[in-house]
């Protein structure tokens, strides 16, 4: 069984070698495992059909921020527009500190999306303030002004916040 292991091992080696001349998305192999010891490739990722509707319907500049970002980290948008029904509910629930209509994501287009770092692990904040400063940043570099639910001030400083939100993002008005 090893000398079968180690045939495949040198086959899947020579093959792998003839891609990695063309290709940097090869990666090298550790026999004992067979495992990858770095990513093949850095992943594509994209918006699923939820994403694009919810996308859709926001103001165009955080349409264009976070089909840059979607370059960079995955990740989901789970809310653009909000219509009054779910906004009397996110209020009720303390998820927002705004009733109905003043909300930035009362308006068409929306002036605010809710997007999350994907795969979703709501309990790991540390995922959502590194995501939030990745989203400042590509914001900052196509000159789109945004405020972000986990820094609202905007002085960098995440410990002075009453209320976090660290899924939110808005254009600033």
């Amino acid at each position: 069984m090893e000398n079968f292991l180690e045939f495949i091992y040198q086959f899947l080696m020579k093959l792998f070698s003839k891609f990695s001349k063309k290709s940097k998305s090869v990666a090298s192999m550790d026999s004992s495992t067979l495992e990858p010891k770095i990513p093949i490739k850095e992943q594509e990722f994209y918006f699923g059909t939820r994403s694009k509707k919810n996308l859709a319907e926001a103001h165009i500049d955080l349409q264009r921020l976070f089909n840059e970002v979607i370059k960079e980290i995955d990740c989901t948008v789970i809310e653009g527009h909000r219509p009054k029904a779910e906004q009397d509910r996110a209020y009720r629930a303390g998820n927002s500190k705004l009733r109905w209509p003043r909300s930035k994501h009362n308006k068409k287009p929306s002036f605010a999306v809710d997007v999350v770092p994907y795969p979703i692990d709501w309990r790991d904040t540390k995922r959502f303030y590194e995501f939030g400063k990745i989203v400042i940043r590509i914001a900052r570099e196509m000159n789109i002004k945004i405020r972000w639910g986990g820094d609202w001030d905007g002085d960098g400083d995440y410990k002075d916040q009453s209320f976090n939100d660290l899924v939110h993002f808005e254009i600033k008005t």
